[in-house]
């Protein structure tokens, strides 16, 4: 809760200007459609206000943007940089996309084609995830541009029918139509007659086109049948065109070319000198691969050797471009893939590193609970010993209460017994009757401690006080007798072997034989507690 409120309140203190927001959004919802209003919008902002680099990027971006779509060609970073800095490490997909894109239009304006290729191919290569389709578009033919620069029609051809089908998702038909003519001329540069005749098809199903892209497919439709027409659909081309020295370069190649297939070299070579003597720029390249065949069947030998030498090292020197182009593009893409390889490296050590530490703190909660569950346990046994303990203690202490019960009745019978020998020998010491009044009470009372009762209330009183001596003596030797029973009572109460024979009705002779013979049985027995019976038969 306290990082949460820290990153809360940083947010408020740096946050972005709501006025700025509110006026940058507005002008990305009407860039696509009135670039002019968004440039003028854009340019009344006051850049001082601009206060986080996330606002500064985007500002930077939407500038760029708006200057590009007004066709205002910029060969500086300045505008661009922030959005440089901030987007490509920390951007959204569209975001870097954009911005990539919007760099590799400056590099273009500079004559910078290595750099700006590298730069649309980087844009290409961060499309998952973008929403801005029309981007992607307008990188696919910047692209496919820098490579016909550098005489790869394959991926320029291929470039521009990729952007073709996004614009026909759009609906945009005017840019679709305009691929798909840059896709027919790749087709017929690389005289694969299959691929035109299907965009040729494609070409011929739009209506209302304007006067550039009625033109523009008439000459590609020129060169489609100087290249796989027959004769008379070439005758019936060749009848619709004007006549002169107006027409662009590039078309009178190809009138040249067209000419040449019919087989009217003369004019084929005059439309050949008034290229080249017109001092416009014009495809070299095309120019000598027309010339060599032009001049052989003219029978100028020499110039067609002439041009055909031209053109061999002019290939070689566009093969060796296109070669180092390739070389370099490889290298670059390696050292991405290596910067991506390294990235997921880094994300995968983050990833493995969090899951550690959250397995790290399950295992530190594991034991916790565990050991917290293990205190609770012992608690809970440790408050049953002392409940226990508190139950013995109070059983204990009902024993003690109901021995010191029996002993205090025990010892108020010998009491009474002695209080009755002393009166009756207070009230008899003058007569001649008092020593068998005495012994009459006496007998009288040595027979009632004689009894079963007064024999079981003294087996308790040992059992009591001598932890349960009688009872576990009668469980080591069950096989005794009553009387042997009787004569260890006696002996463990401590009695003297004369008042043990008064108590038996036994002669003191016979006490000692009794006695000898119970201490032979308890010597030869392997009873644990034989050692703590024989002390009372000492």
């Amino acid at each position: 809760m306290l990082v949460a409120f820290i990153v809360a309140s940083e947010a408020v203190s740096c946050g972005s200007n709501p006025e700025i927001d509110r006026q940058l959004t507005k002008a990305e919802e009407i860039m696509e459609q009135h670039p002019d209003s968004a440039y003028m919008l854009l340019n009344g902002i006051d850049k001082e206000t601009l206060s986080t680099k996330k606002e500064k990027a985007r500002y930077a971006l939407l500038m760029s943007m708006a200057l590009d779509k007004n066709y205002i060609d910029t060969t500086t970073f300045d505008v661009l940089q922030p959005a440089i800095d901030y987007y490509l490490d920390n951007g959204t997909p569209d975001e870097k996309l954009r911005t990539y894109y919007y760099q590799g239009r400056i590099f273009d304006n500079r004559q910078d084609k290595d750099n700006a290729l590298s730069t649309f191919a980087k844009a290409l290569d961060n499309t998952v995830g973008v929403r801005d389709s029309l981007c992607i578009a307008r990188a696919l033919v910047a692209q496919a541009g820098l490579y016909n620069d550098f005489y790869d029609f394959e991926t320029y051809t291929r470039n521009h029918l990729r952007a073709a089908k996004i614009y026909k998702k759009y609906s945009y038909d005017y840019y679709e139509l305009d691929c798909l003519l840059n896709a027919l001329n790749g087709a017929n540069l690389l005289n694969d007659k299959s691929l035109a005749d299907s965009i040729l098809s494609l070409c011929n199903t739009f209506n209302n086109l304007d006067k550039n892209q009625q033109q523009s497919l008439n000459k590609y439709k020129l060169l489609y049948a100087a290249r796989h027409g027959s004769k008379k659909v070439l005758a019936e081309i060749l009848s619709k065109q004007t006549p002169g020295t107006n027409n662009s370069p590039n078309l009178r190649l190809i009138l040249a070319l067209a000419y040449h297939r019919f087989g009217n070299n003369e004019k084929a070579k005059n439309y050949l000198d008034s290229v080249f003597e017109s001092g416009e720029k014009f495809d070299t390249l095309r120019y000598l691969s027309i010339s060599v065949t032009v001049l052989r069947d003219l029978k100028d030998f020499e110039g067609a050797l002439s041009s055909y030498w031209d053109f061999s090292h002019r290939q070689d020197a566009i093969n060796s471009a296109k070669f180092e182009q390739k070389s370099k593009s490889i290298e670059e893409k390696h050292e991405l893939e290596l910067k991506a390889q390294e990235a997921e490296r880094r994300r995968s050590q983050v990833v493995w590193g969090s899951i550690g530490i959250v397995m790290l703190l399950c295992i530190v909660i594991l034991a916790y609970s565990l050991y917290v569950k293990k205190m609770k346990i012992e608690h809970t046994n440790d408050l049953l010993k002392i409940q226990n303990l508190q139950n013995n203690l109070f059983e204990k202490n009902k024993q003690q209460e109901e021995m010191s019960g029996k002993i205090e009745s025990l010892f108020g019978t010998r009491f009474k017994l002695l209080d009755g020998l002393a009166s009756s020998y207070f009230e008899c010491r003058e007569t001649g009757q008092e020593q068998k009044r005495i012994y009459a009470d006496v007998k009288n009372s040595l027979n009632d401690f004689s009894s079963d009762i007064a024999t079981q209330e003294l087996t308790d009183v040992v059992n009591g006080y001598k932890n349960g001596l009688m009872e576990h003596f009668k469980a080591d030797y069950p096989k005794l007798s009553a009387s042997q029973y009787r004569l260890a009572l006696y002996l463990f109460c401590g009695f003297s072997l004369p008042s043990i024979s008064i108590f038996i009705g036994t002669d003191l002779r016979n006490i000692y034989v009794y006695k000898s013979r119970l201490k032979s049985i308890i010597s030869k027995s392997d009873t644990p507690c034989k050692e703590e019976y024989l002390k009372y038969f000492a």
